[in-house]
């Protein structure tokens, strides 16, 4: 199973910790205990409060962007596709992992209000990201009737290798002591990270360009580095915004990482793990 990392900036400004959290370096943080379900077997659904009430509603507004935020009682999701709600309650990186996504599923956008009882408030405050992987699994399997398996599928992916003439140490930089903490800020423009490994790197490489990227740039340590770039096809889930584009003629993502890194992603084929969706209904009027 490829290594997730789940900061992310999405375009709905996802504050999956709180209403208080936002994008950039901050809510970044703040979500990055957020990890797939799946990747810690010892949570079961039985440790977990169970939702008193669950609302969904068709939302026809036609308004851009929305929100995924959980609050004291429970989650308030408004304006998404059950796509993007399936890949943050599976912690997958790109549309391209999940298998059998019917059209309606991909076009509809939801609100959904999914609250536990009073006397479980506590209790649900305190989940790990795991946990809260799984109650939004809870929603899913609950209103949408939704039943996976997980299947590895060999798909196009990229390695991260070092360009010729070699990696650019004014690109990848050694971690700057002078600065404190870490951080690590993905758009659909942009990817800049403290103190970070270059995993790090290649996991947000791997939702910007809908493609698993592993590494083998044989770098070790951690880095600092800024890279700017205009995205080919912007992923759904990443922050969407051409007004707040730092540099519009910036080259395309393969452009960037060569010029500004010294690094390349060479095209090649590997296993990635997939959810295949086995049923999925509509949901019923509440």
């Amino acid at each position: 199973m490829n290594q997730r990392l789940a900061q992310k900036s999405f375009f709905w400004k996802a504050t999956i910790l709180g209403t208080a959290a936002v994008m950039v370096c901050a809510a970044l943080l703040a979500v990055s205990n957020f990890r797939p379900a799946y990747a810690q077997m010892s949570v079961t659904p039985a440790t977990l409060p169970a939702f008193d009430v669950i609302s969904v509603k068709l939302n026809n507004n036609d308004a851009a962007g929305g929100n995924i935020n959980r609050r004291d009682d429970g989650f308030h999701i408004e304006n998404v596709n059950l796509s993007i709600l399936i890949r943050f309650a599976y912690g997958l990186d790109f549309d391209g992992q999940m298998v059998n996504v019917p059209e309606w599923a991909r076009e509809a956008r939801y609100d959904i209000d999914a609250r536990v009882a009073p006397e479980d408030m506590d209790k649900f405050k305190h989940l790990t990201g795991a946990q809260r992987s799984l109650m939004l699994q809870q929603i899913l399997t609950d209103r949408f009737k939704i039943s996976i398996h997980h299947e590895d599928q060999q798909l196009p992916i990229y390695n991260l290798v070092p360009a010729k003439g070699g990696v650019k140490t004014s690109g990848v930089k050694p971690v700057d002591a002078t600065k404190p903490g870490q951080f690590l800020s993905t758009g659909d423009d942009h990817i800049s990270m403290h103190n970070q490994p270059i995993t790090a790197l290649t996991a947000a490489l791997t939702r910007a360009t809908q493609r698993t990227v592993i590494d083998k740039t044989g770098l070790t340590g951690k880095y600092d580095l800024e890279l700017r770039y205009t995205p080919d096809n912007p992923d759904p889930a990443m922050a969407i915004d051409d007004k707040s584009r730092a540099d519009t003629e910036a080259p395309t993502i393969f452009t960037a990482v060569q010029e500004q890194l010294g690094l390349k992603l060479e095209s090649a084929k590997g296993p990635v793990d997939c959810i295949v969706i086995d049923r999925i209904e509509k949901p019923a009027a509440n």
